[in-house]
């Protein structure tokens, strides 16, 4: 009898910790009879399903968590599979006591006897529509991500393919600079090159007015000689007048021969004057197509500027380069500007020598009429200048 009633003490001691442990777990527990009849829910089972107290529910049917359609279509197809394999895990959607479905995954078992014969069934409920909702959540951020991941792939496709065709542009502008840079080069090549036959010319044309000086100062020695023998042959005036004919025939030939002479001096003035004009043409169509250069390099420049300013700290190293073309193409305009110095330089000796032998070369007066002396000094002059 006292084991009887220790046995009995257990039971009810097991019980009673069974039942502590039903009330206190998180999950939905109901026990049902293999009719579907509740036999026991716990607490968290009848709050969960919008219930006061437990005893509200026991002995209603399973279906009554359950819409008609929930049961046919999931429910009653899920305890026959629970019945055939021994226990089952799965999403079962519940409905409230105010008919709002939620969404759940129940884990239900067979209770078997001592035999193993099936006397019913246990189900473990747990709401998991906030995981659901959360599921969901992080599938559209999923897709989201996917989306603007895609997005940001194409954009960084696009991004390499307009950074191809910049390497390319880039590339082209260089080349354009490089040309351009070196037809400048070779324009100021060939501009030294005929900055150097002119200063050749002006040694030509500076020695010939030198001569031309000396040649005057030897004709003025050979005038004050002739004055001096005018007073020496002032005696023999009266022989002169009788060779007077002869001399006035002679003095007409050397005339003739001065005139001839002076008319072939300026004949090659004015081809002097004609090639300078040819020249200051030539400079005209150096100067402007040098502009037109320069233009060019401005708006190549202007544009490649704008398009540096666009670009990020990755594209300093061509903002660099650009800069020593700039460098380069600034000291290309001071070396034209310079030459361009020279040649007004040149053109300004050049008129004063014009101008030095046009003076030399004025016919002289009536006062300053030449004897016979002189006309034959001149007459030599002349030859030797033809």
């Amino acid at each position: 009898m006292h084991n009887v009633i220790a046995a009995h003490k257990r039971i009810v001691r097991a019980l009673w910790c069974l039942a502590k442990i039903t009330e206190q777990a998180g999950e939905g527990i109901a026990v049902l009879d293999l009719n579907g009849t509740i036999q026991f829910v716990n607490a968290t089972w009848t709050k969960m399903h919008g219930y006061n107290t437990r005893h509200e529910l026991v002995g209603k049917q399973i279906s009554t968590f359950h819409t008609k359609e929930q049961m046919e279509r999931d429910v009653i197809p899920f305890i026959e599979e629970v019945k055939r394999r021994g226990q089952l895990t799965g999403p079962i959607e519940h409905m409230r006591k105010d008919g709002t479905p939620f969404l759940t995954e129940m884990k239900m078992i067979v209770v078997r006897d001592e035999s193993g014969q099936s006397i019913g069934l246990i189900g473990f409920v747990t709401d998991i529509t906030e995981r659901k909702r959360a599921e969901e959540h992080l599938k559209q951020q999923t897709a989201e991500l996917t989306a603007a991941n895609e997005k940001l792939q194409q954009q960084v496709g696009e991004r390499e393919q307009a950074e191809t065709q910049w390497q390319e542009h880039r590339s082209q502008l260089e080349q354009r600079i490089e040309e351009q840079t070196a037809e400048l080069t070779a324009v100021n090549e060939k501009l030294q090159h005929e900055i150097a036959e002119r200063d050749q010319r002006e040694e030509k044309l500076r020695q010939h007015y030198n001569q031309i000086e000396e040649q005057i100062a030897e004709l003025t020695s050979a005038n004050e000689k002739l004055q001096q023998q005018v007073g020496e042959r002032e005696q023999a005036e009266t022989q002169w007048q009788e060779h007077r004919s002869q001399l006035e025939q002679r003095i007409e030939e050397q005339t003739a021969e001065l005139t001839a002479t002076n008319e072939k001096l300026q004949q090659q003035v004015g081809e002097r004057e004609q090639a300078e004009t040819q020249w200051q043409e030539h400079r005209s169509q150096l100067e402007q197509r040098i502009e037109q250069q320069t233009a060019e390099l401005t708006a190549v420049n202007e544009k490649l500027q704008h398009e540096i300013a666009e670009r990020d700290q990755r594209e300093e190293k061509l903002r660099q380069h650009y800069n020593q073309l700039e460098e380069q193409i600034a000291e290309l305009t001071a070396a034209n500007e310079k030459l361009q110095q020279q040649v007004g330089q040149l053109e300004q000796s050049e008129e004063t020598m014009l101008e030095s032998i046009l003076e030399a070369e004025k016919p002289r007066g009536e006062a300053g009429r030449f004897n016979p002396q002189e006309l034959r000094a001149l007459s030599e002059l002349a030859k030797r200048l033809a």
